[in-house]
């Protein structure tokens, strides 16, 4: 008698989070002299994407603003400060100042997208710009932004360290680790658990992101070529 054996090969289901969450490419950076700098991404966007904006400009004191529009066919009906200027962005080198903040948005019409930043009582000898997308194959949860920390560095050295947030409470999370310096251009090296995207036009501005599917604090160490004095920003994005 035969008998016939039959093997049944159980396929585990996709990882979410990880997989979920993708970098769309859609990219850009920007430099100016005066308040306000822009750029436009290297591919349209989607509604429903997830633009994080990033801007640095030269300041004298610590008491100022920023304000992001849109300059094209893509915008966002809402967008966040996810981290605002102040007292813990303001980074001093020597006879210079800096200061950073972040943003981010939900795309609600599609197209062609031209983030701007204008900065409120800076000097501005000038101001850089940095943009990157994130698509999810779910939805970004309605709170979007987890967690998120800063931290500046007292001495000139050849690490940046972001700061470490407090637990996130959204498992499948974006996170954004971003480092400036104040005119040092770097060759942002790679940082262990992260991607490395485009630096800024001026390399003194880099970027790294990575995805999560569990709780727990989040943190960064981004590594410098040269050393210098790093301001850092981490944030954490909700994805259902």
């Amino acid at each position: 008698m035969k008998m016939l054996i039959t093997a049944v090969v159980l396929l585990a289901p996709p990882m979410a989070g990880a997989q979920a969450i993708t970098y769309t490419g859609a990219a850009c950076t920007g430099h100016s002299s005066a308040i306000t700098a822009s750029c436009t991404l290297t591919a349209p966007v989607s509604v429903g994407d997830l633009e994080v904006i990033t801007s640095k400009s030269s300041s004298n004191s610590d008491s100022v603003t920023a304000m992001l529009t849109f300059s094209d066919t893509a915008s966002c009906s809402t967008s966040k400060q996810v981290i605002a200027p102040g007292a813990a962005t303001w980074q001093t080198n020597g006879g210079g100042h800096f200061i950073t903040t972040m943003f981010a948005c939900i795309v609600s019409s599609a197209g062609a997208s031209s983030p701007v930043v204008t900065w409120f009582g800076t000097n501005a000898t000038f101001t850089d710009i940095k943009v990157a997308t994130y698509h999810t194959a779910t939805s970004w949860a309605s709170h979007l932004v987890d967690k998120v920390d800063t931290n500046k560095e007292t001495t000139s050295s050849t690490s940046c360290s972001t700061g470490t947030t407090a637990a996130t409470s959204n498992p499948n999370d974006l996170i954004v680790a971003v480092c400036d310096n104040y005119n040092v251009q770097e060759s942002w090296d790679t940082l262990p658990g992260f991607t490395s995207r485009p630096a800024s036009s001026t390399s003194t501005t880099g970027w790294y992101d990575t995805t999560v599917t569990s709780t727990g604090t989040q943190t960064a160490n981004i590594p410098l070529s040269s050393s210098d004095v790093g301001a850092g920003m981490i944030a954490a994005f909700a994805s259902k």
